[in-house]
């Protein structure tokens, strides 16, 4: 893959894949040990790290990398590496805003049409000619989607394993069933009508992008013991690291607020509780209300007994594991989906990342217009990570909650603050440069330094934060931002970059 390749990957995943790179080289010096000729691979590695980490001014990272070059060259690798891995820990976990990148197939007045759309958007856009250059793109650029007319799906070709993840859409006539019935048939991601309106796919889109970012599910699972709940649970989504299992003599409650489940599956042999009455209770639950809940029954009989229960499904052991997966899959991808299109995430007050984009792109709007700053905030809660790890997920919740309402504290009301991944946010300052950023900024760490006073374990957490403003254009600035808190979690933990 290009160095331009690497580049523009780099900024999707950030530590991730530098993080990788570095361990990949780890394992090319072992071997380079027992044969020398490997080490010109090795050589070619490190500077492949080195150049991806100059484009993003990863000063550190950069600077480590290139000694680590030098070791290699005069073989005496290992402690280099170390350096260099210690630098590229720094960054795991911080999650991009970035513009989506959408890769778009048209010609004549659609291109013109297009390019138009898209300027104020948080979106770049590149129109191409025929669908073989859009394949050519993005194993390049490794775009967001692909947006392809109808009329061109037979010379769309996705095999590649650098494009086979790139989700992509066909556009073409509303009504026309054919067409719609050729995409589902090419595995389209999404059918938009024609005229393509950008602002209208942006959503679906977004979306998309925003389910796929999350990871994996996590399900809980509520029978009469723990080991009752791990078995059924087994049957449910097959990945017992992804199933939380919950006995009745538990504290129910509590351990279901510690998990933070995307599904709730109670078992319908729940004695102390009735699994009707439950049902009940998360229906209303102030956390838990939107979470998807289903009943496991034996059997049919006690299936017809339980179809009119306060849940989204009922379902049935005897039908075995593969259909009971892939009903329960339905309706977790449908509540993703959902939860992706809400402006609000309820576990935090702070706009979703959809939300978040859509007010980024009429704050860029405005700004131009008016010819005044916008400043854009990036918050990530340090070590995150470990804290899950170490205190659990109902801890790694609090936090989160903690710098959201710090955020919305600390902030003006003319700000809006939203998610971007699993550790942080970003907040857009209208009329604000990056330098006055730095002031609410301040105001935020004070916020959230009074919220977690309330858990003195916790005193020691701290953020990182990146800004960027419009000075410098207006395209741009959600990137400039990203780059910024990357290179503030290059430096250490509770830095800040941009503004200065």
């Amino acid at each position: 893959m290009s160095v331009l390749a690497e580049n523009e990957r780099l900024r999707g995943s950030f530590g991730a894949l530098l993080h990788r790179q570095t361990l990949e080289a780890q394992a090319l010096w072992r071997d380079a040990r027992s044969d020398p000729d490997l080490l010109d691979a090795l050589v070619e590695s490190l500077s492949r790290i080195r150049t991806a980490a100059q484009s993003l001014a990863l000063v550190e990272v950069e600077q480590a990398a290139a000694e680590a070059v030098a070791a290699a060259e005069g073989g005496h690798g290992p402690q280099a590496l170390d350096t260099l891995l210690e630098q590229c820990r720094g960054l795991d976990g911080v999650a991009p805003v970035l513009r989506p990148l959408i890769v778009v197939v048209a010609a004549g007045p659609t291109e013109a049409t297009l390019r138009e759309q898209s300027e104020g958007l948080a979106v770049v856009v590149r129109v191409v000619h025929s669908a073989p250059d859009a394949v050519s793109l993005a194993m390049v650029d490794s775009p967001a989607a692909i947006l392809v007319p109808s009329s061109a799906l037979d010379s769309l070709s996705l095999d590649s394993s650098d494009v086979r993840g790139v989700p992509f859409y066909v556009y073409g006539e509303g009504r026309d069933l054919a067409d719609r019935l050729l995409a589902a048939r090419f595995g389209a991601a999404g059918y938009l009508p024609t005229p393509l309106d950008l602002r209208s796919a942006l959503p679906t889109i977004r979306s998309r992008l925003t389910a796929s970012a999350q990871g994996g599910y996590r399900i809980a699972v509520i029978a009469q013991t723990k080991a009752d709940a791990t078995a059924v649970g087994a049957l449910l989504i097959g990945d017992p690291a992804r199933v939380v299992a919950i006995g009745e003599d538990m504290d129910l409650l509590a351990a279901l607020d510690e998990s933070a489940p995307d599904l709730i599956a109670v078992s319908a042999d729940c004695r102390r509780v009735q699994a009707l009455d439950l049902l009940s209770v998360m229906r209303g639950h102030s956390r838990h209300g939107e979470v998807p809940r289903v009943l496991f029954v034996e059997d049919a009989r006690a299936e017809s007994q339980a179809m009119l229960t306060d849940a989204e499904a009922v379902l049935r052991r005897d039908l075995g594991p593969a259909p009971l997966r892939a009903r329960v899959n339905a309706l977790l991808e449908r509540a993703r989906r959902e939860r992706a299109l809400r402006d609000v995430e309820l576990e935090t007050g702070a706009l979703s990342r959809a939300a978040l984009l859509r007010a980024a792109d009429r704050e860029i709007a405005t700004a131009r217009r008016v010819r005044a700053p916008l400043c854009v905030l990036r918050t990530e809660i340090d070590r995150l990570r470990d804290i899950r790890r170490q205190r659990g997920e109902g801890t790694a919740l609090f936090l989160q909650r903690a710098l959201a309402l710090a955020m919305r504290d600390g902030l003006r009301e003319t700000d809006s603050t939203g998610h971007v991944g699993p550790t942080g946010f970003a907040a857009l300052l209208p009329g604000c440069t990056a330098a006055n950023g730095r002031v609410r900024l301040a105001a935020v760490r004070a916020c959230l330094r009074e919220r977690l006073s309330v858990r003195p374990a916790l005193a020691s957490v701290t953020i990182s934060a990146g800004l960027a403003d419009t000075a410098d254009g207006f395209e741009d600035v959600l990137q400039r931002a990203d780059r910024e808190i990357v290179r503030a979690r290059a430096q250490g933990f509770d830095g800040t970059r941009g503004g200065a």
